[in-house]
């Protein structure tokens, strides 16, 4: 299990990237843009969010940052641009803690299986933090 953290950016997640890499001379982020993503026929893909960064990874002195990019449909307010992440190794107690997030938040994407994890859900909690659970096999 682990606990990490997750900010967004609008469009200019690779700029982020680049600049925290600088500062923190990091070893090269590992980065997936959206038109990397396998093609979904719930949603078509716009061309102008391919080349952005669906997800990515940098590593500050041993501790792992996720970065991506907020596609312009989707909101988008600096300053609550940032979750944080709990990755599980069992999936009822993605569920369970999920479920305990949950109560009196707001949920952003229900528990369901996606190409990255068989369950994954995003919320955010009654006092306006964001969370992202995500089962993950040992």
């Amino acid at each position: 299990m682990a606990v990490g953290i997750y900010l967004n950016f609008r469009g200019n997640a690779a700029e982020a990237l680049a600049f925290y890499e600088a500062a923190f001379r990091t070893p090269e982020p590992q980065i997936m843009k959206y038109g990397d993503a396998p093609p979904s026929p719930a949603f078509d893909m716009p061309d102008e969010m391919k080349p952005l960064i669906m997800h990515a990874t940098i590593e500050i002195y041993g501790a792992q940052i996720m970065v991506s990019d907020t596609p312009a449909h989707m909101p988008f307010q600096v300053g609550s641009n940032m979750s944080i992440v709990v990755t599980l190794d069992a999936i009822e107690e993605t569920k369970r803690v999920f479920d305990a997030l949950s109560t009196g938040g707001t949920v952003q994407q229900p528990l369901q299986e996606t190409f990255w994890s068989p369950c994954y859900g995003a919320l955010v909690d009654k006092f306006g933090v964001g969370w992202q659970l995500s089962y993950e096999a040992k």
